[in-house]
């Protein structure tokens, strides 16, 4: 068993997380270990008030590469990647063993200890070493360029997919315009019957017209709505290394516009659908500190009487001023929204185009940093696009 280390003073920690004592993710490892319970990743074991560096899920097969005595006699493992639904997920950082569920055998044991006496920093001065970093850096580059080739690939058959459609419908028109103009002398031979036809389309285009529009209501301005959460949509946009772009959406919305046009809606932070359940709770903790900032709020006064067109036509562009709160802090923020009377009587508040947030604008670079570590990224871009698609049901 290794000695028990002394506790290092905290420039020396640092140092050494600054030589890049958090192992990047190994080729391979000592031993298997199966967590029981969601399990949290910290610094080195000497302290135990280092910042989280990742959490590892519940029931997933973790690589320890290494093992350290924790200042209460505790046993520390180095964690380098941890495996779920056979998708291998890269993570840094030291966890307690006694969060497994599995004990090592004695081999293990003996090979972990002096592994980790070989490799772990014995004075305030040594560098770990980091053939392992090197090797594993090349590898995540490697895989980085292979998602970026593919991202490229569906851009272009993007690109393909739209020129083909583009060519069916000119095809589409021109098959069209060859029919009417066949069409036209017995049109011609037949005035009568051309000019009925004429007034059939005409009348079904009329009546097409007035089956999307809504009938009038002029009641409408005068009612409260509260927000439907399941059909609304709030997504935000991440790129990472500059080309890899990530769409997100929130799944917990609240909100209401009152009688006089007051509108709030709350957006729940640790409420973020990103598509992989581990990015989910590092993008709550990690970026927006979700146990201190649990929800953003969206405020606003809509103008009613700037709204006028919404009774007969049914469909208004509006510039609209809100005040977004985020992460504690406050900033006002105009955007082109539609704003439309749906036929079953619900309102629809639709941004145009996305609008671009800066993380600096709500102190949250330093959460971005600690994603870009945690996740093994290059970069992160601090601005984020964001859409919505806000919809009201009508308030009884």
């Amino acid at each position: 068993m290794t000695p028990k280390r002394k506790r290092a003073p905290l420039l020396a920690i640092m140092t050494v997380l600054s030589l890049g004592a958090l192992a990047a993710p190994a080729q391979a490892c000592l031993f298997y270990k199966t967590t029981f319970e969601a399990t949290k990743l910290w610094g080195l074991p000497e302290v135990d008030t280092s910042a989280v560096q990742a959490v590892l899920p519940a029931n997933v097969s973790t690589c320890i590469e290494g093992q350290l005595p924790g200042p209460n006699g505790e046993q520390w493992g180095r964690v380098s990647f941890y495996l779920s639904d056979e998708i291998r997920y890269s993570v840094r950082g030291w966890v307690n063993l006694a969060r497994f569920d599995k004990k090592p055998t004695a081999n293990e044991e003996t090979s972990a200890a002096k592994v980790s006496t070989s490799k772990a920093p014995t004075s305030h001065t040594q560098a770990p070493e980091t053939e392992t970093e090197t090797e594993t850096d090349a590898d995540d580059t490697a895989m980085i360029d292979t998602l970026q080739a593919q991202q490229r690939e569906l851009e272009q058959l993007k690109k393909k997919n739209k020129m083909l459609e583009m060519r069916m419908k000119e095809k589409a028109g021109k098959s069209a315009m060859k029919h009417m103009d066949a069409m036209k002398p017995g049109m011609m031979q037949d005035g009568d019957h051309g000019s009925q036809m004429k007034t059939k389309m005409a009348h079904m285009m009329k009546k097409g017209e007035s089956a999307r529009k809504p009938a009038a209501d002029p009641d409408f301005l005068k009612k409260g709505w509260r927000l439907n959460g399941s059909k609304s949509k709030l997504r935000v946009d991440s790129v990472l290394d500059t080309s890899l772009i990530e769409s997100h959406h929130f799944t917990n919305l609240t909100g209401s516009i009152s009688r006089d046009g007051k509108a709030m809606i709350k957006v729940a932070l640790n409420a973020l659908d990103t598509g992989d359940k581990m990015r989910n709770v590092r993008v709550a903790h990690l970026l927006f500190q979700s146990d201190k900032f649990p929800l953003a709020t969206i405020t606003a006064k809509l103008d009613k009487t700037q709204l006028s067109a919404l009774v007969q036509t049914g469909k208004q562009l509006v510039d609209l001023d809100f005040m977004l709160k985020l992460h504690g802090l406050e900033k006002k923020i105009r955007a082109k929204v539609r704003v439309t009377r749906m036929k079953d009587g619900r309102l629809q508040v639709a941004s145009i185009r996305p609008i671009i947030l800066s993380v600096a604008d709500f102190a949250l670079g330093k959460g971005i940093t600690k994603l870009i570590e945690v996740a093994g990224v290059k970069n992160i871009i601090p601005a984020v696009p964001v859409r919505f698609n806000f919809i009201f049901d009508a308030r009884s």
